[in-house]
């Protein structure tokens, strides 16, 4: 569940964020005024709640919401009822003072949790990053632009050219991430797109950190084609290309240290961002381990890119662990519960049937939760049953969560100390005594270590 919060005080919107977050699951993002809750509307993030504070601006948001035909409950905090009654087409699940969010907010989105699921995702468009599009353009069909949930807008007719102007007036000055074209005509850019990928593999410099946002859009790109298409040949070859773009930006000796400083999202799509992050993660672990050859960056970066890739909720994606996924069973219908569960075995099943791509790929996606203690999913595998490279890969999607969650403050050295006991097994214990010898390493005094 994705909902907004628009408050005029941070305070109150990192308290309101920090209920949501940790006891319902939702993503949450925030804006403190009305200006910024429509630059967020534009940026194509679709919300399936929106809790605002009622001021003089609230009356401009529901204007806008109203306009756009956006259908989005909400939660409004304020007591002057009688306004709200202006508005009879907004849907107002409840309203309530500040001071009542602990004792009402989070049982009221936990009834509602099911029924405020956004399913106006309308499946007549392809979303494609604006930065991307303007690559290939001129195209046959029209361009459009999304007002809301429901409603889009012809921004450029059929034909149209994109100029470096038009590229800064609407990615950076009004902040449209994403442009849309009909799915039906999608298939020219498909083929014009993967042209432009070879191209722009060829001209990559190896090892070039500033190609990562590109991979990240690309995979951002490929999940929206293959959901809105199906997994088509000319998808598929674009994903082969994007793992040796992959390859190519995280070039022959990864260090574990720059891929962990990179490790923030690169787009607000977190199943892109995370796959395209934990694909260097896992790929500098593997060169301490001195296993850095182009199969094993090949099968590691290939298994980042599809061991969430059935996935549209990106709150799915972020359950870890069993633990985690059994606190929010309560929250979850059984369908979603269990195509959690078993989303390994199907993006395992993905692979299977890719060309062209070493055949052990399958096994680390399909063992990605599994956990060296037994405790993972879906079977329950020990440690002396993980693959060794399934264990690099556990090991990176460890560490990529606890960065996430320090935000900015890890500290690879304690989060080691830390999971030892976690980390038993051969290939597990293998894989920490590798790293932690490289961070003792690297508290050694120059002397010492030149000796």
């Amino acid at each position: 569940m994705n909902i907004l919060v628009c408050h005029p005080e941070s305070e109150v919107r990192e308290m309101i964020s920090f209920s949501l977050e940790s006891q319902v699951g939702a993503t949450v993002s925030q804006c403190s005024n009305f200006q910024e809750a429509v630059e967020f509307f534009l940026s194509d993030t679709i919300i399936d709640l929106v809790l605002t504070y009622q001021t003089a601006e609230t009356d401009k948001l529901f204007k806008y919401l109203l306009s756009t035909n956006a259908n989005i409950p909400l939660i409004v905090l304020g007591d002057n009822k009688q306004s709200m009654n202006v508005y009879p087409d907004i849907k107002v699940l409840a309203q309530f003072q500040t001071s009542d969010v602990p004792e009402k907010l989070i049982p009221l989105v936990k009834n509602h949790f099911k029924e405020l699921k956004n399913t106006n995702d309308n499946q007549e468009f392809c979303r494609i990053s604006t930065a991307l599009l303007v690559r290939v353009v001129p195209l046959r069909g029209d361009i459009y632009v999304r007002l809301s949930n429901v409603k889009y807008v012809k921004l450029f007719r059929a034909g149209a050219q994109f100029t470096t102007e038009d590229l800064e007036r609407f990615l950076h000055q009004k902040k449209v991430s994403f442009l849309y074209i009909k799915k039906q005509e999608s298939q020219e850019f498909v083929h014009k797109f993967n042209t432009d990928l070879t191209t722009m593999i060829e001209n990559a410099t190896p090892g070039d950190p500033s190609l990562l946002s590109a991979v990240t859009e690309v995979q951002d790109l490929i999940q929206e084609l293959s959901s809105r298409l199906g997994f088509t040949e000319e998808v598929q070859e674009m994903a082969r290309s994007n793992v040796k773009l992959a390859i190519k930006t995280i070039g022959a000796s990864p260090k574990l240290t720059r891929a962990l400083s990179s490790s923030q999202m690169k787009s607000k799509n977190y199943i892109s961002s995370h796959s395209v992050l934990l694909a260097n993660i896992s790929c500098s672990i593997a060169a301490q381990m001195k296993w850095p050859s182009d199969t094993t960056f090949q099968k590691l970066v290939l298994a980042s890119f599809f061991h969430d890739f059935v996935f549209q909720d990106p709150t799915h994606a972020q359950i870890s662990n069993l633990k985690k996924l059994n606190e929010l069973k309560s929250s979850l219908s059984t369908e979603q519960y269990n195509f959690i569960k078993s989303h390994s075995i199907k993006c395992a099943e993905i692979l299977k049937g890719l060309k062209e791509i070493p055949s052990d790929v399958d096994t680390i996606v399909l063992q990605h939760h599994e956990r060296p203690d037994g405790t993972g999913f879906p079977n329950s595998l020990k440690a002396h049953q993980i693959a060794p490279l399934a264990a690099v890969f556990i090991v990176a999607h460890d560490i990529f969560d606890a960065s996430i969650e320090a935000k900015g403050q890890f500290d690879l050295k304690e989060f080691l100390k830390k999971s030892e006991k976690a980390y038993q097994g051969l290939n597990f214990k293998k894989i920490w005594k590798t790293l932690m010898d490289s961070e003792n390493d690297k508290s050694k005094p120059e002397e010492e270590s030149a000796a």
